[in-house]
């Protein structure tokens, strides 16, 4: 139940966040950010590492809102995002992809008076997220491997060569999902 609590709680900082336009509010948001992460002793070194590999992304980001609409909006809008980002690691410290799948299904409860099965969806959540990340892992693996064979990761391959890249990518998914459904079902999931 604690977990569902916390995912609550993260829903609705998420919203909140992305409603508001104040710099001050912004700021409080932030401090409490910092704050959780004190008190939950995250890792700072790990900490750094993400908002690093995070950082391009949110610099395009910035780049497109100025180029869209202006420098007060982009402004905004990437703090926004720099701190939901930061909450979203926070978050993914404290709950394990149980506790979230736990978290939804008393989320979703209520959707049991209109005949819905609330532990189905509550996996199938569950497993998308822990999907993830095998993901990313299965196109490093890849990369690495064709970067052995001399495959160089320049723009003009990239663009001319891709199905050397997505042939193998696109099986691995397939045979990562097929690993998936066997161990469902030998589980004596529908």
């Amino acid at each position: 139940m604690i977990y569902t609590l916390i995912l609550s709680i993260f829903l609705i900082f998420s919203i909140c966040l992305f409603l508001i336009n104040n710099y001050i509010l912004l700021l409080v948001f932030l401090l409490l950010n910092v704050l959780l992460i004190i008190l939950l002793k995250i890792n700072f070194l790990k900490f750094i590492k993400f908002i690093l590999k995070n950082l391009l992304f949110v610099l395009f980001i910035f780049i497109c809102n100025i180029i869209f609409i202006d420098l007060n909006a982009a402004i905004m809008t990437t703090a926004k995002l720099f701190l939901l980002i930061n909450l979203t690691y926070t978050i993914s410290n404290i709950l394990t992809p149980n506790n979230i799948s736990e978290a939804l299904y008393y989320m979703f409860y209520p959707l049991k008076i209109f005949k819905i099965n609330v532990k189905n969806i509550s996996l199938i959540i569950s497993i998308a997220l822990t999907f993830i990340p095998i993901l990313m892992d299965e196109a490093k693996n890849i990369k690495n491997a064709l970067l052995i064979k001399g495959f160089s990761f320049n723009f003009k391959n990239v663009i001319t060569k891709p199905h050397i890249f997505l042939i193998t990518y696109i099986n691995g998914i397939f045979d990562r999902t097929d690993e998936l459904e066997r161990t469902l079902i030998m589980k004596a999931y529908e």
